[in-house]
This record gives structure tokens, sequence and C-alpha cells, in this order.
């Protein structure tokens, strides 16, 4: 069986040792608490950082097809419009030229 000295004893004095011990166990305890929540935080960091890179990557690649649709969409409009305006400009050159006949 051991025997332990009980330090609350009323005649018990510490001794300067038992001090630097237990000093030396708070600042160790301290210490190692503060290196573990650093290392979790590192890596939590780490996963946070490539869980943004893929969504960017992910919306990346979407606002592409949205932009290459967008465009597509943008030049059939474009072509439409210059054969309506062309249909316009050949409407109105025959009336002049029609008027231009009829006036002689």
């Amino acid at each position: 069986m051991e025997v332990h000295k009980h330090p609350h004893h009323v005649t018990h004095k510490k001794k300067w040792k038992e001090y630097l011990l237990e000093f030396f166990m708070l600042f160790l305890a301290v210490f190692f608490g503060f290196v573990a929540e650093n290392t979790r935080e590192h890596l939590t960091d780490n996963s946070k950082g490539h869980e943004y890179i893929s969504a960017f990557q992910k919306d990346l690649v979407n606002d592409t097809l949205n932009i290459t649709n967008w465009i597509q969409a943008f030049n059939s409009r474009i072509n439409e419009y210059d054969s309506r305006i062309q249909n316009r400009i050949n409407v109105m050159q025959f009336k002049i030229n029609y008027n231009i006949i009829y006036e002689t």
C-alpha cells in the first residue's frame, strides 16, 4: 500500500520542491492545452480552406456555363435584329424606288 502525504494537514509544510513541481505541472498542462488548441484550429482552418476552394471552383464552372449561354442567346438576338433591320432597309429602299418610278 502506498503512503501519500496529505497537504491539507495542519502540521504539513510544503517544501520548495513541491511548489516547483506544482508550478511545472500547471505550466505543462496550460502549455499542452494551448498546443492542442492551435493544432485543432489549424486542422479546421485547412479543411475549411479546401471546402472554400472546391465551392469556388464549382461556382466558377457554373458562371462560365451561364456566361456562355448568355453570349449565345445574345448573338442569336443580334442576328435576328440585324435581319429585321435589313428587311426594313430593303422595304424603305423599295418604297423610295417605287416613288421615284411612280413620279416619272
